[in-house]
């Protein structure tokens, strides 16, 4: 007689086939749990009435579950004119007024939805499992409530740091909203199950602030992992000989991102002077739009450095293997942390160029020989970035080809995963 199959929760603001940034990380987790005949109940915002199973790669134990949005989503647009700037502070006085805490947190006004929706799946499908990953962090403090209401096994998920972090508004508030912030943060730390981050030092800075007050063996790291069926063909490509291909792509408008990139750039445009051979030969592709960057390039005017559109991941994993070094730029305050794409770059046993500041990333580059550092605070960034670009055109370029990345792979997070289920 066959075993009755296992249901779980994910609370999740965003989920394919919305593409905002924070689905990629539990989309790829929810479809390997998913191969493993377990029924994921995924319920996130959005506009869509028809609920249930939805096929994804031949899946159908994704199960999506829709709460209606009843925040001002047109409040994080760019504003464009006087009139939306404008219309943008009388939101903002208002949200202040009607939030105690960040004014910025897009959950902020579906507790109520949430938990009733929540408590609704749990029942009903006998659901002992609950995942919430923030931002928005107030989807954690809700899944932390399920867990008087339904005595379910809570595991919250902070993608990004939480008060010590500077996105979602955070690195502004007033020392009152702080409190408020702090009180919420707290609540979670202390009653979830289990918290899981990223990163090592998202880790050690909970348990060093929260490790007295609860169990601090529960807080552990997942790393953000890389799904293998988007590399498609893994087979070689032909590179051009005499040039020098540099790619990457996803999010590319990070906070604080032209601090690290105008040096790369400048580096780039230096050998034009010095070397203008090699400036010829240099090709830098990003895949996707930016804002922040594109109008630091029309001053430098460096024709070999290209935007282009943002494709599938299929493709864009196929055009990533046409690259001599995977360009990696990494503001100071994620210096520290593995985000997406490093895992997936290492998992094509391609060179990193990683642009940054020394940390825990640049670290481990160096360590395991996986490519190219360029330190945005040495003097002997550009002689760095030029010495690469010469040993490649000269065939002379050697790194560590061999690494094993199954450390950031989806099945091993999911594995990993499991271990916390009851």
């Amino acid at each position: 007689m066959s075993q009755p199959q296992t249901h779980i929760l994910l609370v999740t603001y965003s989920f394919p086939p919305n593409a905002d940034v924070g689905s990629r990380r539990w989309a790829k987790l929810a479809k390997y749990l998913g191969r493993k005949k377990i029924i994921v109940h995924v319920l996130t915002v959005g506009k869509q009435r028809v609920e249930g199973p939805v096929v994804q790669d031949g899946n159908p134990n994704i199960w999506l579950h829709y709460v209606k949005e009843n925040y001002p989503v047109e409040f994080y647009k760019q504003p464009k004119n006087i009139g939306d700037k404008l219309w943008r502070k009388i939101v903002l006085f208002f949200l202040k007024i009607a939030i105690k805490g960040t004014p910025y947190d897009r959950g902020a006004f579906m507790e109520k939805q949430i938990i009733a929706k929540s408590r609704e799946l749990i029942e009903r499908y006998a659901i002992k499992n609950v995942i919430a990953t923030g931002a928005p962090f107030s989807f954690l403090r809700y899944a932390v409530k399920l867990k008087s209401l339904n005595n379910v096994n809570v595991i919250c998920d902070l993608r990004d740091p939480w008060m010590d972090g500077e996105v979602y508004g955070y690195g502004g508030l007033s020392a009152k909203r702080k409190r408020v912030e702090y009180a919420y943060e707290r609540e979670v730390m202390c009653n979830a199950d289990w918290i899981l981050t990223p990163a090592q030092k998202m880790t050690d800075r909970l348990v060093k602030v929260y490790g007295a007050q609860t169990n601090p063996k529960k807080f552990q790291v997942l790393h953000h992992a890389f799904d293998r069926d988007e590399f498609g063909e893994t087979g070689s490509v032909e590179r051009l000989p005499g040039r020098v291909m540099i790619i990457t792509g996803g999010t590319i408008d990070l906070l604080h991102i032209r601090e690290v990139a105008e040096p790369f750039f400048q580096g780039i445009h230096q050998l034009k002077e010095t070397d203008p051979e090699l400036y010829k030969k240099v090709h830098v592709h990003f895949y996707g739009s930016s804002l922040k960057l594109q109008p630091v390039l029309k001053e430098l005017d460096l024709p070999g450095v290209t935007f282009l559109k943002k494709t599938t991941p299929h493709v864009f994993f196929q055009n990533l293997r046409s690259a001599d070094f995977l360009l990696v730029l990494l503001p100071e305050y994620v210096k520290d942390y593995f985000i997406t794409k490093i895992g997936e770059y290492l998992a094509l046993h391609i060179p990193l160029m990683l642009v940054s500041y020394k940390g825990v990333v640049s670290d481990f580059v160096k360590a395991n020989g996986l490519g190219t550092f360029l330190d945005v605070e040495s003097a002997g960034m550009q002689k760095e970035l030029h010495n690469a670009l010469k040993a490649v055109v000269k065939g002379q370029y050697t790194f560590n080809s061999g690494f094993d990345a199954n450390v950031f792979s989806a099945e091993k997070a999911v594995e990993q995963l499991e271990s916390y289920f009851v």
